[in-house]
């Protein structure tokens, strides 16, 4: 909402501050801590409030920066102007002091301290900066509820993603599981004796293993959904345990 009068009017030396502020703005690169010093005293005085209502709104038009964007250069100069303070060495950049923000007076301190024998913040990535919060103060696992669908599953090989994934690929193989012994039915009521008979040792070891990693699955699958949803019914033939 645009305002153009009023109780929100600046008056003339509003007017002079607002424009200094957004030259030494300008004047920095985006990445330059220096920006959060205008901002911070464009926000704090509401300089903004003669052309827009909220200081998002602000940010947004005249910067091309979200509220969240410009309150972090912001937080980043009074990080560096306390630490600064406390005589210790101070973030150079906002991506550097960004990992501070979550820290108290005394945990920010503490990474200050570690860095100053190594020449400060100069050079330090912001990751490593990130490591040496953690090493600090160390955050709490996020709990959070468990969906079925959301559930995580890990391979064997270390791959991991949603079982919703998972699901869809075991109901297709159990399907295809299910449509080739139908096959195999077809083929006559011998048909599996008499291939049988004909099967060389080395491809009536292969037919053992191929059996073995079926009844595994199967088994396992079984298993699971008798303890998710009951038992079968008695009348029902229960899948063969492997070996």
């Amino acid at each position: 909402m645009e305002m153009t009068g009023g109780p929100n009017s600046l008056t003339d030396a509003e007017r002079v501050r607002l424009r200094f502020c957004e030259q030494e703005i300008e004047q920095h690169e985006s990445t330059s801590m220096s920006m959060g010093r205008p901002l911070r005293e464009i926000r704090e005085h509401r300089l903004y409030r003669e052309t827009h209502e909220r200081w998002g709104d602000y940010t947004r038009a005249r910067w091309r920066r979200t509220k969240q964007s410009a309150d972090r250069y912001i937080k980043a100069v009074e990080i560096a102007e306390e630490l600064a303070g406390a005589g210790l060495p101070a973030p150079r950049f906002e991506k550097q002091a960004r990992p501070l923000g979550r820290l108290s007076r005394a945990e920010r301190q503490a990474v200050a301290r570690r860095l100053q024998a190594t020449g400060g913040f100069k050079g330090v990535s912001a990751t490593a900066v990130e490591a040496l919060a953690e090493e600090v103060a160390p955050r709490a696992p996020r709990q959070v509820p468990a969906r079925r669908e959301a559930l995580i599953l890990v391979t064997k090989s270390g791959r991991v993603g949603p079982s919703k994934r998972a699901k869809g690929l075991i109901l297709r193989s159990l399907k295809t599981m299910a449509t080739e012994a139908d096959r195999i039915q077809a083929l006559g009521p011998h048909a599996v004796e008499d291939t049988v008979r004909a099967l060389s040792p080395d491809e009536a070891q292969q037919a053992r293993e191929l059996l073995k990693a079926i009844a595994r699955t199967g088994s396992r699958f079984s298993t699971a959904l008798a303890a998710q949803y009951g038992t079968e019914e008695a009348d029902q033939q229960q899948l063969p345990t492997a070996a």
